[in-house]
């Protein structure tokens, strides 16, 4: 059962890392957003996209150790899309905030969760010395998957503006689909309860 659940996980967090990790936009998301936004809204939307995913880190940390790094990511992947499929038709500041302040968020619930969960899924098996061997894996399919979306963006770009966005989009609800697939490590079975939530996010903001 637990050879299963490790093959099963680590099998996914490839597809996962190949499919997450693709960001088609990447090419001309900023002739998209010229379209629409003077320079300096453009570098306040970045700052805020910055700043979102700085105060959600931990927060977000804290509600993936409640919910479980398997639901946290199923949500950052939806999430993710519903930031995707609103930009495509975002034309103003305020939609464009919003949008990133989605992502942000989506974000802060991914940092770290796939790694954690591929972690706790070796360890659980007895099998945490091949943690380096995996991640390392796993970065070269994030490599591959950022290349080829970077690459193929462009052409999409080419034949509708929108097009880049709405395909992030998708990609983003058809690796929400995959993340079903994964198992929860039992290996971490702390619970955690409101008032250390709490504890936890002010000692982190301090």
């Amino acid at each position: 059962m637990l050879l299963r659940q490790e093959q099963q996980n680590i099998r996914a967090a490839y597809i996962l890392t190949f499919f997450g990790i693709m960001y088609f936009p990447a090419a001309s998301w900023l002739f998209f957003y010229q379209k629409y936004l003077t320079y300096p809204e453009i570098a306040l939307i970045i700052g805020i996209g910055s700043l979102v995913g700085i105060v959600f880190e931990i927060p977000t940390g804290a509600f993936a150790d409640i919910v479980g790094r398997r639901v946290a990511i199923i949500i950052s992947y939806l999430l993710y899309a519903l930031a995707m499929f609103i930009e495509a038709y975002s034309t103003t500041f305020a939609f464009f905030a919003l949008c990133t302040t989605i992502a942000g968020i989506s974000s802060s619930l991914y940092s770290g969760s796939l790694e954690a969960l591929v972690y706790d899924t070796l360890k659980e098996d007895g099998k945490e010395a091949k943690y380096d061997l995996v991640i390392s894996k796993i970065e070269a399919y994030a490599w591959l998957g950022m290349f080829v979306s970077a690459l193929v963006g462009g052409f999409l770009y080419a034949y509708n503006f929108r097009a880049p966005f709405l395909v992030q989009g998708f990609i983003m609800l058809v690796s929400a689909g995959i993340a079903l697939t994964l198992s929860e490590p039992v290996i971490d079975t702390k619970k955690y309860h409101l008032r250390d939530i709490i504890t936890q996010n002010v000692k982190g903001f301090r």
